[in-house]
């Protein structure tokens, strides 16, 4: 499961998942934003709105990892609760660069 501040931002996760993963694992691209491999594999984008709403949680839960992608340009308050919420959790963000919002991350 891969969130973002941006859905745009995360393309480059599924273009370096499917040319991972290949045709041998049997990967197959549904959409630009989602991604099967074997019989349970699965890699799709969800708004950090949707998975603290409703059902996001039921989907948190049942996800074997959640990407936060740039989670610098989140709230504070929404990071901690999807940390709070997922069971395993994997942050990137970019500490150079755009108006230095990775800083801010550094030092919360």
């Amino acid at each position: 499961l891969v969130t973002s501040p941006s859905k745009a931002a995360t393309w480059q996760i599924f273009q370096a998942a499917e040319r991972y993963l290949g045709a041998d694992c049997g990967s197959r691209r549904i959409g630009p934003f989602e991604l099967t491999a074997g019989q349970q594999g699965r890699l799709e984008f969800a708004t950090p709105a949707d998975l603290l709403l409703g059902e996001g949680h039921r989907r948190l839960r049942s996800a074997q990892l959640l990407i936060i992608d740039e989670a610098a340009g989140l709230p504070v308050d929404v990071v901690a609760e999807l940390l709070w919420r997922a069971r395993r959790v994997v942050m990137a963000t970019t500490l150079d660069g755009y108006e230095g919002s990775g800083q801010g991350f550094l030092i919360r």
